[in-house]
This record gives C-alpha cells, sequence and structure tokens, in this order.
C-alpha cells in the first residue's frame, strides 16, 4: 500500500489530468494485486506499471508544446548608476516568440566589444523572466527589454580600468515556458 502513497503524491504536484491516469494504472496494479493475493511486487513489475503513468503524465503537462524565441537586435543605452550618479550601460535586447507555447524565460550570452570589434567581455544572463503563473510573452509577441530593466556590465565612468563597450552582441541560448518562480 505505500506504493499508492506515493502515487497519491505525484497527482497532487501534476493535477488533475494526471490524475486519471494515474489512478488506472493503481487500480491495474492493485486488481492485480488482489487477484494474486500478494502485494509484494519485484522492481521490474513496479515499473511496468510506473513508466506509463509518468509517460502520462509526461504527456498531459503540455510536453508537446515548444518554446522557440527569435534574436531581434540589441543596443546599448546610457545608464545613471542610483548608487553613485555615475553613467555606465546597460543592454537592451529585443527578441520574438515564435514557438507555440508562451515564454517565461530566455537566457542569452552577451559579448560586448570595443570599437575595434574585440571582445572586452563576455556574460551569460537571463535577459527575461516572468513568474511561472503570469501570461509571459504570447506566441507571435515580440519583447523589448525596459528602460532601466537591461543587463548593467559592471562598471562606470570613473571606475579605473573602466572600458565602456563600443557594441553588443546578443545570442540567445535558451527559452522556456517556465522560469522556476
Amino acid at each position: 500500500m505505500t506504493q499508492l502513497k506515493e502515487s497519491k503524491t505525484v497527482v497532487r504536484n501534476y493535477g488533475m489530468l494526471a490524475t486519471n491516469a494515474i489512478i488506472e494504472v493503481n487500480e491495474k496494479r492493485l486488481s492485480c494485486c488482489k487477484s494474486t493475493n500478494s502485494y509484494r511486487r519485484s522492481k521490474r513489475e513496479r515499473m511496468k506499471l510506473f513508466i506509463p503513468a509518468m509517460l502520462t503524465i509526461a504527456l498531459t503537462i503540455g510536453c508537446n508544446e515548444t518554446t522557440k524565441t527569435e534574436f531581434v537586435s540589441a543596443k546599448l543605452a546610457p545608464f545613471k548608476n542610483a548608487a553613485n550618479g555615475k553613467m555606465g550601460q546597460e543592454v537592451i535586447a529585443t527578441w520574438r516568440n515564435v514557438g507555440d507555447a508562451p515564454v517565461r524565460a530566455v537566457d542569452a550570452n552577451i559579448k560586448l566589444r570595443d570599437p575595434n570589434g574585440n571582445i572586452i567581455d563576455s556574460f551569460t544572463y537571463t535577459i527575461y523572466a516572468e513568474f511561472d503563473d503570469a501570461p509571459g510573452v504570447l506566441p507571435g509577441e515580440t519583447y523589448t527589454t525596459k528602460a532601466g530593466n537591461g543587463f548593467k556590465p559592471p562598471g562606470f565612468q570613473g571606475l579605473p580600468g573602466y572600458t565602456p563597450a563600443d557594441s553588443v552582441e546578443v545570442t540567445i541560448t535558451k527559452s522556456s515556458k517556465t522560469s522556476g518562480m
């Protein structure tokens, strides 16, 4: 009977759509066990019942939807540091959701370049994140980072060794329909 309790936990975590699939699998397992008067099953027999239930859950929670983003543009904008009033830079990125699911998180590789095109610095940064219960960026929509919310490379005018970037290159590395928030 402990297997049934573990399955109820799975149902609680994945919601109503998966409930019916797990209950059906549990009923089959219990009826199978009752008919042989044995509630103990080998690991192989338990896996034969567990794997179809997990596949059903995967299909019911929308694994067939895909997130896909298309990079549109990026620019460097001046940014005034609130802590010291010094000017720095921020990256404003624009991208489009070309998939068939809402996008709630986008990670990117950001490369800052000097006037000669040499890379000054490189960062991996989440350029967009929204709570999982928010609508996110829907399929077909375009999103532009709002001024003040962009990626701010370290450094500002007057800081020893600070070299402002002349250009920026942004490459989207991952998009997701969940952000984990």
